[in-house]
């Protein structure tokens, strides 16, 4: 699977800890790449000892690996959120007034001749899709710049 499709991505993911001796290290694993697609399954399974709870911490930012490196897309779910927000405030199903959201801010907006009367009502409109533009375009820089292994 491509990592421009993962929604989690570990790339050559390497972990050593120094030994209680003090004559080296001890490798827990080494050069583990996987990809789990949103919404898919995934389950680490192992003996004890192999690295389960480590590799698990180190997804969740605990723990830092000593070689490669994790690229998660969250950035790019973060404008579904705003957009579907938005809508439900506006069709009147999500937050009500007196509580402020773009939705909520749009729901004058509704009437064509309240439009035509006072088009200012229609700013917020503008910042949901530069809220929205900005998001997408700043998750997939993110994404390219931080994933040398992008295809």
């Amino acid at each position: 699977m491509p990592t421009s499709t993962a929604f989690i991505s570990a790339q050559g993911l390497t972990r050593r800890f120094p030994d209680t001796l003090g004559s080296g290290q001890l490798t827990v694993f080494e050069d583990l790449w996987f990809n789990v697609a949103e919404g898919e399954f995934a389950c680490v399974i192992g003996h004890s000892g192999c690295g389960k709870s480590t590799i698990l911490n180190i997804l969740a930012g605990l723990d830092a690996p000593t070689e490669g490196h994790i690229i998660a897309a969250g950035t790019l779910a973060i404008p579904v959120l705003i957009v579907s927000e938005t809508s439900l405030s506006f069709l009147g199903l999500g937050i009500r007034p007196p509580a402020i959201s773009w939705g909520v801010l749009l729901q004058e907006a509704q009437n064509i001749q309240t439009v035509a009367d006072a088009p200012w009502l229609l700013i917020p409109c503008l910042f949901v899709i530069i809220a929205v533009l900005a998001f997408n375009l700043v998750g997939d820089g993110l994404r390219d710049a931080a994933d040398p292994y992008g295809h």
